[in-house]
């Protein structure tokens, strides 16, 4: 009986302590998360794209997923695009596999939800102002990035 009252309080207290670290985590390694998201997402677009510092990383809601909040997006274009903004939007909501980062070192988007978005498409003699993907050299069969929506929601969004 002693072995199964002992088994059951290392099973809490092994439960407790997930949960507090999934709790933890986001909150300790915020600044550090949003310094890679903005360097990241920079280094792979033709374009500025800034937010506001205040994210919210959640794990916990949508676990085994991790979802993250980021108010007022913007992204604006460099070159002949210089100071048009291509979207700006006051919230965006992502959900993203936990599982597929940690086994495969990729980002699978599976919810994505932008509130108020207004979204600017202009084009010139020197091309769209939406093709701001940088290419890449490596073998496509490399992009960390993989999107199996279960869900998109764009609420009072506007296009011109």
């Amino acid at each position: 009986m002693k072995l199964i009252k002992r088994s059951l309080v290392a099973l809490v207290i092994l439960v407790v302590l997930f949960f507090a670290a999934a709790v933890a985590v986001p909150i300790i390694y915020k600044k550090d998360i949003v310094g890679l998201i903005k360097s990241d997402i920079n280094t792979f677009v033709n374009a500025e794209v800034d937010f506001d510092e205040d994210i919210s990383i959640k794990i916990l809601p949508s676990f085994p997923n991790l979802t993250v909040e980021i108010e007022n997006v913007h992204i604006v274009g460099k070159e002949s695009f210089k100071n048009d903004t291509l979207v700006n939007c006051s919230k965006l909501v992502a959900t993203i596999g936990l599982k597929e980062l940690f086994k495969n070192q990729k980002i699978n988007l599976i919810y994505l939800e932008l509130q108020k978005p207004n979204i600017n498409l202009i084009s010139n003699a020197s091309g769209y102002n939406w093709d701001i993907v940088i290419p890449s050299e490596s073998d496509s069969s490399d992009v960390a990035l993989s999107a199996d929506f279960n869900k998109i929601i764009i609420q009072e969004g506007g296009l011109s």
